[in-house]
């Protein structure tokens, strides 16, 4: 019985879980704007109350001026592409205005979105790429996950003075990966520019009615109307919710201190990053479960020398 109080007391200690994967990230792209279009970037991670769902919210402002009706894209996958059965209070920044139909979620209000309007959350719309074969789709592209992708696509509608819009993205939990000292996560790029992508050779189906007649990198796969990548001048990420009761170890790339999950950027996003925490509350679990753990040991390695020894008593000479 020691034994097996042993093995309960120790094995959590040893046992190693893998933090979520860094696939996919977040993308934003526009229609009908200038190549050198940027806009400023302030994300937050935080625990929603909904089980194992979290939010990334974004708000992002131009930095220059965009025109009123532009139609911007912030594409989803990977570790932040959004479940579509999470409550519908999770998404639109205002969930009592959201809508559910068959792979899509709408926000029909405009309630806590800021300068944007006719927000629709789209599985199965992606990012498509014009060849001599047809519209194939993208792959190979930092930050974007295509057999897990997004999109939320809404309407600049600037009014009251007000040109930042917000987003909210409901993912799963970001699971942090436990060793015998420390946790670890890993966060997705987000907005973060990439040159070197490649098409998947498949064309897409169904085709795009509509496609432009001049080359473009990227096409909606909805509408075949080309998209403009935009980057970002200036990113801030707050993931500190993630700490919960854990002190920060450390960092990749660094942080803007060393207490707290924010990052900064001049420039370019972010792309993928990494940190490790340590429990305060788990120190003092792992040395208790450790102290009782050889004590169990030490008991039943007792408790077998005490019966050989009884054995060998007995044995006939």
């Amino acid at each position: 019985m020691s034994a097996g109080i042993a093995i309960w007391l120790l094995v959590p200690i040893f046992v190693e879980q893998e933090p979520s994967t860094a696939e996919g990230g977040v993308l934003i792209l526009m229609e009908d704007v200038d190549s050198r279009m940027s806009v400023e970037i302030d994300a937050t991670i935080w625990e929603s109350g909904f089980d194992d769902i979290s939010v990334l919210r974004l708000k992002l402002q131009p930095t220059s001026e965009l025109k009123p009706g532009t139609r911007w894209f912030v594409v989803a996958s990977g570790q932040y592409s959004p479940p579509l059965d999470a409550p519908l209070g999770a998404f639109c920044s205002s969930g009592n205005w959201a809508v559910r139909e068959e792979g899509t979620v709408q926000c029909p209000g405009d309630r806590g979105l800021g300068a944007a309007s006719s927000v629709e959350y789209r599985r199965g719309r992606e990012l498509g790429s014009p060849t001599p074969d047809g519209v194939q789709g993208v792959v190979d592209l930092s930050g974007y996950d295509s057999a897990t992708v997004m999109m939320v696509s809404g309407v600049f509608d600037p009014r009251d003075g007000l040109s930042e819009w917000t987003v909210d993205i409901p993912i799963r939990d970001i699971r942090l990966g436990r060793s015998p000292t420390e946790q670890r996560g890993q966060l997705a790029p987000i907005g973060r520019w990439d040159f070197e992508w490649g098409t998947s050779g498949i064309p897409l189906q169904p085709q795009p009615e509509h496609v432009i007649d001049r080359p473009a990198p990227f096409v909606d796969s909805l509408t075949g109307k080309e998209l403009v990548q935009v980057g970002s001048s200036e990113s801030v990420l707050d993931a500190s919710d993630l700490l919960g009761s854990s002190r920060l170890l450390w960092t990749r790339p660094d942080a803007v201190t060393d207490d707290e999950l924010i990052w900064r950027s001049a420039s370019g996003g972010f792309g993928a990053l990494e940190f490790a925490t340590v429990s305060l509350t788990g120190q003092g679990t792992v040395a208790a479960r450790g102290f009782l753990g050889g004590t169990a040991v030490s008991i039943s390695v007792a408790c077998v020398l005490l019966l050989l020894e009884k054995w060998l008593e007995r044995r006939p000479t």
